[in-house]
């Protein structure tokens, strides 16, 4: 597919290029303000009726849709769309800002975001969140792109390892920033600090279980798995 078509340009009115710098000025104003995300949500919600974990989404999906598309800006047509948007990722998470790790979540995003340089915010069945979540709405939503992303094995166990050894390794290493630390007791401590500030004493696998469920996921018995309806679609997971 040329770029014309891929990015959405107006062939009677603009470049492939003209179109890119459009679609960057857009996503960079985004994260402008504590609020100027708001530029880039369809319909009629607000400010008020948005949750943390909603805001931080279309946040950083601006931030990685800008990063792609000067990438594209620059390397295309030498580098194919894909890897750009793979570029976009690893250039981001060189400085810690680990929100995905596909290129198919990201041309996703971008297939969302160029027909009227908008995402779409679902309302409406808004389920209460425990503490962690609410406090790191990072934390909601890189469970469900990982979850969506491993769909094929995805198990309570997969999932509560990708917690430990991932999203909470990341977390505690964030407030060990700058302190002594001899050994990995240090770390554990930090860890159960973290964890008895929102009253949890561990994360196990029943915490996740819950945590799957308020997410999206549900289980199938019949099937032995999951599916997500994060969007209203059951899409099966087998063990």
């Amino acid at each position: 597919m040329d770029a014309v078509h891929l990015f959405n340009a107006n062939k009677d009115i603009e470049t492939a290029v003209d179109r890119l710098s459009d679609l960057i000025a857009v996503l960079d104003n985004a994260n402008e303000t504590a609020t100027s995300y708001m530029t880039i949500v369809e319909g009629n919600v607000t400010n008020d009726t948005m949750s943390e974990n909603q805001k931080e989404s279309i946040r950083m999906k601006a931030r990685y849709l800008a990063q792609a598309y000067r990438i594209a800006l620059d390397s295309m047509p030498n580098k194919n769309w894909h890897d750009c948007c793979q570029e976009a990722i690893d250039v981001l998470a060189a400085v810690h800002i680990r929100y995905i790790k596909n290129a198919r979540v990201l041309r996703r995003w971008s297939e969302e975001f160029r027909p009227r340089k908008t995402f779409c915010i679902k309302t409406g069945d808004k389920r209460d969140l425990p503490a962690f979540l609410q406090a790191h709405p990072i934390v909601v939503t890189v469970m469900k792109e990982y979850g969506r992303e491993n769909l094929s094995e995805l198990s309570v166990e997969m999932m509560h390892t990708y917690l430990h050894n991932s999203i909470i390794k990341s977390l505690v290493i964030e407030r060990l920033k700058g302190k002594e630390t001899g050994d990995d007791s240090e770390y554990e401590k930090e860890k159960l600090k973290l964890l008895q500030e929102y009253g949890l004493k561990c994360l196990g696998h029943t915490t996740t279980y819950r945590w799957m469920l308020l997410l999206g996921f549900r289980h199938k018995p019949r099937r032995k798995g999951y599916y997500v309806d994060g969007h209203k679609k059951k899409a099966t997971v087998q063990y």
